[in-house]
């Protein structure tokens, strides 16, 4: 496994993986994050196990391969190297060997195997709705929900999706706070959510001027956004 792309884009992807990176965690493998190389392609994902960020690059000189990198240490050498482009190297035992022009450096990872699986979401139900109108209602009502691990459910902000409107509720057992959107317009999902405040706070952090796509499914959502 091998490629080359630019230090600059690498490090912002490697910032934004970071965020999904949990501080102490009983499974080490999870304080990696998964590089996967195809077809010209970079795809790198991270998971605390209850949100995952996936994020795709172009690359150049790609060779096919996969394993598991520790984040902060990558991040930290790649914030280090100068603003040119950096060659990344895999042998068959996962050694990540990065160079540039001003150095070379060597990282042990780990195989893909041990990684967490990426979720699927079977029968998704999507919402098409503005990143503009999703981040009014995230920072107008996220604040109110619960910090008490005790009560997870509490973690969450309920969106009740209607054909007409969005009705977003979020509450830590003392206070209540309701936001009705009336602009929001749809002729797909219809129905209720609760979705984690760890991954709404990340979310409206990077809701530009595009809109955004949500998949529903039983038990998990995804949010697609175009980086471009």
């Amino acid at each position: 496994m091998k490629f080359t792309l630019d230090k600059n884009a690498f490090l912002k992807n490697l910032q934004l993986l970071s965020k999904a990176i949990p501080q102490r965690s009983t499974l080490p493998i999870i304080s990696s994050a998964l590089f996967t190389v195809k077809d010209e392609i970079l795809s790198m994902r991270a998971t605390d196990l209850e949100i995952s960020i996936n994020l795709k690059s172009k690359i150049e000189g790609g060779e096919d391969g996969c394993v598991a990198i520790p984040l902060g240490k990558l991040l930290e050498i790649t914030s280090a190297m100068p603003e040119k482009n950096i060659d990344f190297s895999v042998s068959d035992i996962g050694k990540m060997n990065i160079s540039c022009n001003s150095g070379h450096y060597t990282i042990m990872g780990q195989p893909s195997e041990e990684f967490p699986s990426e979720q699927i979401i079977e029968n998704s139900k999507e919402i098409l709705i503005s990143s503009e109108e999703l981040k009014d209602i995230i920072n107008n009502i996220s604040y109110a929900a619960s910090k008490d691990d005790l009560k997870p459910v509490l973690q969450g902000v309920l969106f009740q999706i209607q054909r007409n409107g969005i009705v977003s509720v979020a509450t830590d057992g003392h206070r209540l706070v309701k936001v009705v959107d009336q602009n929001y317009k749809t002729d797909t999902f219809v129905g209720d959510i609760v979705v984690p405040k760890k991954f709404l706070s990340y979310l409206s952090t990077h809701l530009y001027d595009d809109d955004i796509l949500l998949s529903v499914g039983e038990t998990h959502m995804t949010a697609t956004i175009n980086q471009d």
